[in-house]
C-alpha cells in the first residue's frame, strides 16, 4: 500500500494516508470495512457537516470489523488527538490491544500489524501508545500531558462524569470515536459527545442501534446481518426453539441440546493447538439463577466444567481467563459479557429466560457466537438454543431477516 512520505516523529503517530480508502487498503481489509471507512470519511468531510455538527453513525453486525475501523480512522482522518469512549473495561482492554498490542493481552497483536498495513520497519513509528483512563485522575493527567503531540485516550464512559469533563478544554480532541454507541444518548454518553463535538469529528460505531434512533443520529453506513452472513463474513445463526416435553423442564432441554451441538461442532486447530468449541448461556437477572444453571449443566454432563460468571463472583477475571484458555467450555452469565467479549470459539449460545423483542441485549448476546475462527469453513453455522416458553422466535426472526434495518442517509 502507499505509505506516508513523511512520518512525524511524535511518540504516537497518526499519519494521514493519501488516496481513496479502496486503493490504500486493497486486499488488506474486508471490502465491507473499506466501504464503511470510505462512507464515514465522505460523510465527515462533506460540506453539510459544518452546519449540522452531527456525527457519522456506522452500523455493522458483531464480528464484521468495527474495531479495525476504529483503529484506522485516526490515520485516514489525519487526527492527532483522539478520544475513544467505551462502556466497559473489557472493551477498553481489547481496543488498547487492537491499537497497540498491549502487553496485558500478549496473544492479541495491533491491528495494523495483524493486517500488514504498514511495512515492518515503519510499524514502531506509526504504532500509537494509547493512554487508558480508569478513573478521573487518569483522564485529567493524560489530557494534560498531550502537549500538542498526537495521542489517543481510551476511556470508559462511566469514568467521564461532568466534573471530570469540566477540567478538559472543549477543543482538546479532534476526533471522538464512540464504541458500542447504542448507549448514546443516555446522559453520561451525551455529556461526552456534546462537550467535544463542536471541535471534533464524531464517529458512532454499533451493532445494535436504538429504536427509535436518537434525534441527532444520521446513519451513513448500515451492513445487514443477512448480507454479512451471505458474504461469509460471519456465521449464520441457526435456531433450535425447543418444544414442551413431558417431564422435561425447559432449562434441562436447553442444556441437553447445547451438549449435542457442541459435540457435533467438535474441535478446530487455532494457532497450532486443537481447541474445542464452547458455549454461553444467558439466564435470569439474579446471580443465583446463573449458579443454579451452571450446577444443573455439570450434573447433566461434567465434561464442560460449566461455571457462573457475574458481578458478585470474587474470582470473575480468573473464571473468564479459564474460559478463554479452554479449561471451561460453558459460562453462564447474568448481565456480563453481553457486549465486547470477543472469543471466536463460542459457537453455541443458550437463552434460559425471556428477552423482550427489540431488546438490544438479545442481539448483543447472540452476537458472541457469530465470529468465524480463522480457517473455519464458511458453511460452519453457529446455533442459538432456547425454549418456546422463553418466546425468542421473534427476536431471532427479526435478527436474521433484518427487520430492524435502518436505511442510510444520502449526502
Amino acid at each position: 500500500m502507499a505509505e506516508p512520505e513523511d512520518l512525524p516523529e511524535q511518540w504516537s503517530v497518526f499519519s494521514k494516508q493519501s488516496g481513496p480508502v479502496h486503493r490504500v487498503f486493497r486486499g488488506l481489509l474486508r471490502h465491507r470495512q473499506v466501504d464503511a471507512l470510505d462512507t464515514i470519511i465522505g460523510y465527515l468531510n462533506h460540506p453539510h457537516r459544518a452546519h449540522d455538527r452531527l456525527g457519522a453513525v456506522a452500523v455493522l453486525p458483531t464480528g464484521t470489523g468495527k474495531s479495525g475501523i476504529a483503529v484506522l480512522l485516526p490515520y485516514l482522518l489525519g487526527s492527532l488527538r483522539v478520544l475513544v469512549v467505551t462502556p466497559s473495561l473489557t472493551i477498553t482492554q481489547q481496543l488498547n490491544s487492537d491499537f497497540s498490542s498491549a502487553s496485558n493481552q500478549p496473544k492479541r497483536r495491533a491491528y495494523i500489524i495483524e493486517r500488514g498495513i504498514f511495512r515492518h520497519e515503519h510499524v514502531q513509528r506509526v504504532l500509537p501508545h494509547p493512554g487508558v483512563a480508569t478513573n478521573i485522575a487518569d483522564l485529567v493527567n493524560l489530557t494534560a500531558r498531550m502537549d500538542g503531540r498526537s495521542c489517543i485516550i481510551i476511556a470508559n464512559a462511566q469514568k467521564l462524569p461532568p466534573r471530570a469533563l469540566a477540567e478538559i478544554p472543549e477543543n482538546k480532541f479532534d476526533l471522538v470515536i464512540v464504541d458500542e454507541a447504542h448507549h448514546y444518548p443516555s446522559e453520561i454518553w451525551s455529556n461526552i459527545v456534546h462537550r467535544f463535538r463542536q471541535h471534533a469529528k464524531v464517529v458512532f460505531l454499533t451493532a445494535t442501534p436504538r429504536n427509535p434512533l436518537p434525534e441527532d443520529w444520521n446513519i451513513c453506513y448500515n451492513l445487514r446481518f443477512g448480507d454479512a452472513v451471505n458474504e461469509g463474513i460471519i456465521r449464520n445463526l441457526l435456531f433450535a426453539n425447543l418444544p414442551v416435553q413431558p417431564n422435561v423442564d425447559p432449562n434441562t432441554a436447553i442444556i441437553q441440546q447445547m451438549i449435542q451441538l457442541l459435540d457435533e461442532h467438535g474441535t478446530i486447530v487455532v494457532d497450532g493447538v486443537r481447541r474445542s468449541y464452547q458455549g454461553l448461556i444467558l439466564t435470569g437477572k439474579r446471580t443465583e439463577d446463573a449458579d443454579q444453571i451452571a450446577n444443573l449443566f455439570n450434573a447433566i454432563d461434567n465434561r464442560f466444567h460449566a461455571c457462573a460468571y457475574h458481578t458478585k463472583l470474587e474470582n470473575s477475571e480468573n473464571v473468564k481467563n479459564e474460559f478463554v484458555a479452554g479449561n471451561r467450555r460453558i459460562l453462564v452469565v447474568v448481565g456480563s459479557l453481553l457486549e465486547g467479549f470477543n472469543h471466536e470459539l463460542v459457537s453455541v449460545v443458550g437463552i434460559c429466560r425471556p428477552v423482550g423483542t427489540g431488546v438490544i441485549a438479545f442481539t448483543q448476546f447472540v452476537g458472541r457466537a457469530v465470529r468465524h475462527v480463522e480457517n473455519e469453513p464458511q458453511a460452519f453455522n453457529a446455533s442459538l438454543v432456547s425454549h418456546v416458553s422463553y418466546s425468542q422466535f421473534q427476536n431471532h426472526y427479526n435478527l436474521v431477516n433484518d427487520v430492524a434495518f435502518e436505511p442510510v442517509i444520502e449526502f
